[in-house]
């Protein structure tokens, strides 16, 4: 074989070798998420809701092409995310993506198709911001997804970016699964009842019309919910059962004055959701000075769309504490609100995902549906019927969330004006809540934690400049103090608190577990109750020594012993309407001797020494900050959710960039500028002096070769003389 030959077999032999390494590459594909937190490899979740569809489902994608950044990769994001679940998904899982592209050259046709398809799941464009030559534009773009399963529809109608976009995905699927299992077992239909009098009428126009508008609006919702909801209006003018059952749902009754001075009537405008026993809804009335206005059908619409989901259960419960001095759910009223936190954010950032129940425990009892309760800043002190029933609802398997304050805080007020005076004055806060968590392992001292690495405030001066005024009492959680073990605050990168009191673990002989989810830095130090009292905590400075890292957050899981193990059965208050009477159940006895008592439990246990992280300059409703995030996948991990918790988690996709110090910082500069080129030059002498000596042993070892070869010759041709 000549080597022409040769050359040319080794190459038909590379070339096949490469071709035959791309075929496996395409029938065994492999990829490596390198990511820390593994952001682009699906989670459990979005695994088991793929791979257990029993119906089938369609995800379709609609995205314009072309578009600018930071939009331009969003949908090769959206491709590979759904290519994944396909790969895990069985085969009642499928996608498509329509191509939304009006430029030159697009088939207008197909693409019209594509956008009455669009609309028709409720997709619509948006506008976006494109700069281009110096000029800022306003374009129109499709970036929706669209999920269908059987005659249910949910959407995602714009995706910006791809921060959380599995979650939502997979939340939307479980949703859809979770649905028609509910409706297919619902034993009666969803009642939507709308009253609306007649007599309402001639007040507008479009009054008349809402009967026939709500009806239609339900027989659309009904395409969704496999016809279970009904629709009934009662007209209160003309039939008396009608205001039977306006008064039976407390609808409220509109006077209305008669024709020519006629005798004054009654009118309802009313709309109520109901199944059984649940009912939502009430008024449609909005005062508005001296008139009135009557709720929008959109907004009708979406009431009974959100009553319908949670009459379903795709929302889950949980409770609130209403009594014993706690700040309402719904957001503060107009006392108090320095002093104690501001819900309006927390309610519907909860509201998103869970259903909150108010829970008065004084004389009730905590419902046995219920997977977890929240206690936040109690003020009052708990009777003994609370503490039990909270005692038990935890040994039942139950998850409580405490947020308690160490102390009560009284603002002075400047007298006529009601204006805070600036001063205040704090009292340590007694209800008896401390004394139950601390049987259960877990103190609460009244202090303040104070620390260096806190919130800073930024004002300017009357030089034009700003001043920095760090707020000591406002730690800031960095994410090396936080618990990285636990997945659902794995991927959080800072936290920030305010007038929060350190915890303490109990010696302990229950067999739970503790989790220190996290703490200070090590710059942090104790203001007593005597310091705060005297200075107050924006006057506190960091002492000279002393300072070091404290708890400031607990959970705790497993066994617990009850709280009331070896005492009497506390008694039961019943109270009637009108009276102060006060009975019992019982004649208190020893607690081992009743069969519903639990001595001994498992359930889970959260404490945190404050509650103004819940506050409303605290969190966002959209729960995109970590405080939001924290608290939300808390409440998941609390409620059995650890899987939707950790995959929230990870979707925050861009982490902060770790902060370091001055000397490290500083260290860092003057390497780039001197210690790179000294560094590189060093190398470079390092090459030169290892040629120099190679080059020396090199001469060394021939000099040495040619001064053998000539004394072997020398020595030869004396031989031979000799011979001669």
């Amino acid at each position: 074989m000549n080597k022409t030959t040769e050359r040319l077999l080794r190459t038909v032999l590379y070339i096949s070798v490469v071709v035959l390494l791309n075929f496996s590459a395409v029938s065994a594909f492999i990829r490596m998420d390198l990511t820390e937190n593994r952001i682009h490899t699906l989670s459990d979740a979005s695994k088991n809701a793929v791979a257990t569809l029993q119906e089938p489902l369609t995800i379709q994608a609609f995205f314009s092409r072309n578009m600018p950044a930071p939009y331009n990769n969003v949908e090769q994001q959206v491709r590979d995310l759904l290519e994944e679940y396909a790969r895990w998904g069985n085969e009642f899982f499928n996608y498509s993506f329509h191509s939304m592209d009006t430029g030159d050259g697009a088939n207008l046709e197909v693409v019209g198709e594509s956008e009455e398809i669009a609309r028709s799941y409720r997709i619509y464009p948006i506008q976006i911001e494109q700069v281009e030559k110096d000029e800022v534009k306003l374009i129109t773009a499709y970036m929706g997804l669209a999920f269908i399963h059987g005659d249910l529809l949910e959407t995602i109608p714009a995706i910006t970016s791809a921060d959380r976009l599995e979650f939502s995905v997979t939340q939307n699927i479980q949703t859809l699964n979770q649905r028609v299992s509910t409706l297919v077992n619902l034993d009666e239909d969803i009642q939507v009842k709308l009253f609306l009098s007649s007599a309402l009428f001639p007040l507008g126009d479009s009054i008349a019309e809402i009967p026939a508008e709500l009806q239609q609006a339900v027989a659309r919702l009904n395409r969704n919910y496999f016809n279970r909801i009904g629709f009934t209006h009662f007209d209160p003018s003309v039939d008396e059962a009608g205001i039977m059952e306006a008064q039976r749902y407390k609808i409220p009754r509109i006077p209305m004055a008669g024709q020519s001075g006629g005798a004054v009537t009654a009118a309802y405008a009313g709309l109520i959701i109901s199944h059984g026993e649940e009912a939502f809804g009430g008024s449609l009335i909005r005062a508005d000075g001296l008139r009135f206005q009557i709720t929008e059908i959109e907004s009708m619409e979406a009431l009974i769309e959100n009553s319908v989901r949670a009459i379903l259960g795709i929302h889950d419960e949980i409770g609130y504490l209403a009594d014993f001095g706690t700040p309402p759910y719904r957001g503060l009223s107009q006392q108090s609100e320095l002093t104690r936190p501001d819900l309006q954010t927390f309610y519907p950032l909860i509201s998103q995902d869970y259903r909150i129940k108010g829970l008065l425990l004084e004389d009730g009892e905590i419902p046995q549906s219920l997977k977890s309760m929240l206690i936040v800043s109690p003020r009052e002190t708990f009777n003994d019927w609370a503490l039990f029933q909270i005692d038990q609802f935890l040994l039942g398997g139950g998850s409580l969330l405490l947020f308690l304050d160490a102390f009560d805080v009284y603002v002075f007020r400047q007298p006529g004006t009601g204006e805070p005076s600036g001063e205040s004055y704090y009292e340590p806060r007694q209800t008896g809540i401390e004394e139950l968590i601390r049987h259960y392992g877990v103190s609460l001292s009244d202090t303040f934690v104070m620390d260096e690495n806190s919130y800073v405030y930024r004002e300017r001066n009357q030089r034009g400049g700003v001043d920095e005024v760090p707020i000591y009492a406002a730690p800031i959680i960095e994410r090396k103090s936080m618990n990285s073990s636990l997945g659902f605050i794995n991927n959080l990168d800072r936290l920030l608190t305010i007038s929060i009191s350190p915890l303490k673990l109990e010696a302990r002989e229950e067999e739970n577990t503790a989790h220190l989810l996290f703490s200070s830095s090590e710059n942090s130090w104790e203001m007593s109750y005597e310091e705060i009292s005297l200075y107050g905590t924006f006057a506190a400075q960091p002492p000279p020594g002393g300072k070091r890292s404290y708890p400031l957050a607990y959970l705790l899981e497993g066994e617990f012993t009850s709280y009331f193990a070896g005492r009497p059965i506390p008694s039961r208050i019943i109270r009637t309407e009108g009276e102060d009477l006060e009975t019992t159940f019982a004649v208190p006895q020893e607690v081992e001797t009743q069969e519903a008592f639990l001595s001994r439990g498992s359930g889970k246990l959260f404490v945190v020494g404050t509650s103004m992280i819940l506050g409303a300059n605290m969190l966002d409703a959209e729960g995109n900050n970590p405080n939001a995030l924290f608290l939300i996948n808390t409440i998941d991990y609390m409620n059995g959710r650890g899987q939707r918790a950790e995959m929230r988690a990870k979707g925050a996709r861009f982490a902060r960039i770790e902060e370091s110090t001055a000397q490290r910082r500083t260290f860092v500069k003057m390497f780039n500028i001197a210690g790179l080129p000294a560094f590189v030059t060093a190398i470079g002498l390092l090459i030169w002096l290892h040629r120099i000596g190679r080059k020396k042993r090199l001469v060394r070892r021939f000099q040495g070769t040619e001064a053998a070869a000539e004394q072997v010759t020398g020595k030869s041709g004396s031989s031979g003389r000799r011979g001669k």
